[in-house]
């Protein structure tokens, strides 16, 4: 053996000795524990805050290892006496020979455990971590010395692993009263060496103070990179999710491979895949997303080729779970600020929406998107069904069978625009566009046509709208009107609205009538005031109606409407189902009030209407026959007395009626009404506050050889009856005034018949009038029944009473006395 090498193997063999010895010795020598105090205070120098340091262990051979124990970090000042950080025990350790030998540093695993820190921010804003940063930047920054020293190469390091448990994290926002916790937080791995394959799993809680929530997620891989770490494949990631709130459950599973791209920036994830189950008090949703995932992020480019999402959604509203599905294609491009989606097509149940939308300027205030929405025809009757949702009953247990929609869209944050708008709603088709041009102002824009509706379809049944109509008692709708005078108007609703649109209608049908030709407008922005406009043909006529709104303290109300040439009888039968009244009628009213409730409405109306119907008739009673039986009670003839009407209605070649109101109060200003039988006069008032009516009308027979029944009343020519209508406005009482026409009768006949005055008459005038009033009364009250006085209860817009229980007749009054009999 040669004799350098002899010296050689000898000089290694007394310096593994040496270290052997050193490693030894060097414990039993040093104490780390000595400088406890010298670090302590070092670090309380450097940041300004109390520190204190537990045991300090020292290994040496064959690693150098050192473990702190119980270090611990106090807290800024004005704080409180809690710990800002503290660690219940660090671990470190390097290998010593390949250090001195090979330059290669290979450390053990680093461990550090029971780390805790806890983060405040007053309400103030200050914070306890500010002064930390401060004294960073403040400490004296020694210069770097331009000696080469011989850095460690990354393929050179080696790490047993990293290993933090049992950590946690408390941040405490007093400026938002937010409190955040992250306890059990662990992070494990394996050997970490440049081109080797390692596992790592972490995990954690947290728990949100507001909304109250906590989070537990954990996540497990293996990773491997290449030699140079530059391709980095993540194999078999899994993290899971579960979420506890109010009301709100949510467990989920990611999966996939994906693969990263240092030196380019890219992400390849061809794989990934959500699982999620989510419950809220409202509802819940179980399925599963996938779609492959490219993601440039120098180029700022993302695209998820094939975005599919199938889910069972249940809802608190329906009984049954829906399926929902997703798909499509998104790209987003960060440096042209746009995206994409493309095949969008979005099913639920049997309906199905597809379309495609554009963005743009997304690196704006201002974004927009474009594009177009397309919803297949589909029956929202039988979906019903399937989610188990009862619909309303309706007049035509057929309808809601066909619904379509299409249309472009376009919009921003600020609004919405529908265009090209095509709604089929089984026979009806919409066609137009709609806006809503600020989302913040409610502001809504719309123009739409339609072709044929028939709204009744969609009405509750008959049945059901005529129990609502059902006649109330006098004091029934005396409670009703006070509970309807109480009722508040929509006034908040109105000066909130903010609406510009027009709505053709081509065909109407409501609540029986059939409009054509119908036009809508409304106008008003928020706080301004609104008007409505409506035009339509109507039974041969044409209404226009014009409605104002004027918002205030005290809100205004105006409306004018028309209706001219307007054909009663088919009106009538289509709306109540009886045409009670025929002929060609014009209506005009002018309208105005002010106040908050439908009481302020009524005690406040002011305004003009008239009203005039020409030839036509006034169905359900024949004026004529009553007073052929009148004149047949009096005369004696019972035969003739008790003989039908072969016609039930009253002929009128004119009627014209109007009326002013006066804060509520309606008097007519006109009632004339002409036929070959007779001519009407009268008036009176009604209060429409407390609905009550005080009206007297005056028929006078004026009949001729042929008018309607003209030449059996022959004998009453000239004789004017005064009817009155008192009390409850839904349920009048009407009383015939026998006094008063007989009395006018008496007189005028004496007239002509001697030639004397008035004065010289009236006591042969009074005779002769109690004699023919006791006669008159009894037959009228014999033959006729109350079938008369509901008749001209229906003429003068009273409605029917019930039929009383029959009364004794009265006893005759004595001849010197006048008596009105009552209906």
């Amino acid at each position: 053996m040669p004799k350098a090498l002899k010296i050689g193997l000898a000089a290694l063999g007394a310096l593994l000795v040496l270290l052997i010895g050193i490693a030894i010795a060097l414990p039993l020598l040093i104490d780390p524990n000595d400088y406890r105090d010298t670090i302590a205070t070092k670090v309380e120098e450097a940041t300004g805050r109390s520190f204190a340091l537990g045991k300090i262990e020292l290994k040496v051979f064959p690693w150098v290892k050192l473990r702190v124990n119980d270090a611990e970090l106090g807290n800024a000042a004005g704080f409180g006496d809690q710990p800002f950080a503290s660690v219940q025990e660090a671990d470190v350790g390097v290998k010593v020979l390949p250090l001195l030998f090979d330059r290669q540093l290979v450390v053990s695993a680093v461990t550090l455990k029971g780390l805790t820190a806890h983060l405040t921010r007053k309400a103030d804003g200050t914070n306890n971590w500010d002064d930390l940063a401060r004294a960073d930047d403040a400490a004296p920054q020694a210069p770097e010395a331009e000696t080469d020293r011989g850095g460690f190469d990354p393929g050179q390091i080696d790490i047993g692993g990293v290993s933090i448990l049992d950590a946690a994290i408390t941040f405490d926002d007093r400026q938002t009263g937010q409190r955040v916790t992250i306890e059990d937080f662990s992070l494990e791995t394996g050997r970490l060496a440049l081109g080797e394959a390692f596992d790592v799993t972490t995990g954690a809680r947290v728990t949100l103070g507001e909304p109250a929530m906590t989070v537990r997620w954990d996540l497990s891989s293996h990773v491997s990179p290449d030699d140079d770490f530059t391709q980095i494949a993540v194999e078999d990631l899994k993290t899971t999710l579960t979420l506890e709130g109010e009301g709100l459950d949510v467990t989920s599973e990611l999966t996939g491979n994906p693969n990263i791209n240092l030196t380019d920036t890219r992400l390849a994830w061809p794989d990934l895949a959500v699982d999620f189950d989510v419950t809220h008090a409202e509802g819940a949703a179980k399925g599963r997303l996938t779609s492959p995932v490219e993601l440039d992020w120098t180029a700022m480019k993302l695209a998820l080729g094939k975005l599919a999402l199938d889910a069972t959604a249940r809802s608190k509203a329906i009984d049954k779970p829906i399926d929902i599905s997703l798909r499509g294609a998104v790209n987003y491009d960060g440096t042209a600020h746009t995206a994409r989606v493309n095949d969008l097509s979005l099913q639920a149940g049997e309906a199905k929406l597809t379309g495609n939308v554009n963005a743009s300027k997304l690196d704006s205030d201002a974004p927009q998107a474009q594009g177009k929405l397309n919803l297949a025809a589909f029956s929202p009757r039988k979906l019903a069904a399937e989610l188990g949702i009862e619909l309303p009953p309706m007049q035509d247990d057929t309808a809601l069978q066909k619904l379509q929609f299409s249309s472009d869209i376009g919009g921003g944050t600020r609004g919405v625009a529908l265009n090209n708008i095509v709604l089929v709603l089984d026979d009806t088709t919409a066609r137009g566009s709609a806006e809503v041009r600020d989302f913040a102002t409610q502001a809504i824009r719309f123009d739409l046509t339609v072709d044929t509706l028939d709204a009744d379809r969609y009405m509750p049944p008959n049945e059901a709208v005529e129990a609502a109509k059902e006649q109330p008692s006098e004091e029934t709708a005396k409670e009703a009107s006070d509970d309807i005078n109480q009722i508040e108007l929509p006034t908040e609703m109105l000066d909130a609205l903010n609406v510009d649109g027009v709505l053709r209608i081509g065909e109407l049908k409501v609540s029986g009538l059939t409009l054509s030709d119908a036009r809508v407008t409304l106008s008003g922005a928020a706080g301004q005031p609104k008007r409505q406009q409506v035009t339509a043909k109507l039974y041969g006529g044409d209404i226009a109606l014009d409605h104002r709104y004027t918002p205030g303290a005290t809100p205004g109300w105006a409306l004018k409407a028309g209706l001219d040439a307007f054909q009663a009888a088919p009106f009538l039968k289509d709306f109540v189902g009886k045409d009670y009244v025929s002929g060609l009628t014009k209506f005009d009213i002018d309208l105005r009030s002010s106040g908050t409730t439908v009481g302020d409405l009524r005690a406040a109306l002011n305004g003009q209407l008239s009203a005039r119907l020409r030839d036509g008739a006034v169905k359900g009673f024949n004026l004529g026959a009553m007073l052929r039986r009148a004149q047949a009670a009096y005369t004696g003839n019972k035969a003739e007395a008790r003989a039908p009407a072969t016609v039930e209605e009253t002929d009128f070649s004119t009627l014209a009626v109007a009326a002013t109101i006066t804060n509520g109060v309606l008097e007519t200003t006109l009632l004339d009404a002409a036929s070959p039988l007779l001519r009407l006069e009268g008036g009176g008032k009604v209060n429409l506050v407390d609905e009550t009516l005080d009206f007297v009308a005056k028929p006078t027979v004026v009949a001729t050889a042929t008018g309607q029944g003209g030449k059996e009343l022959e004998a009453l020519r000239g004789l004017t009856i005064p009817i009155a209508l008192t009390g409850s406005l839904f349920d009048p009482k009407v009383r015939f005034d026998f006094k008063e026409a007989l009395k006018t009768r008496a007189v005028n006949e004496a007239r002509e018949r001697l030639g004397v005055d008035e004065d010289e008459l009236r006591d042969k005038a009074k005779a002769e009038e109690r004699r023919a009033r006791d006669k008159l009364e009894t037959k009228i009250e014999e033959e006729l029944g109350d079938g008369a006085a509901d008749a001209l209860r229906g003429l003068f817009g009273g409605r029917s009473r019930a039929t009383p229980t029959p009364t004794p007749t009265p006893a005759a009054a004595p001849a010197t006395e006048a008596t009105e009999p009552p209906t």
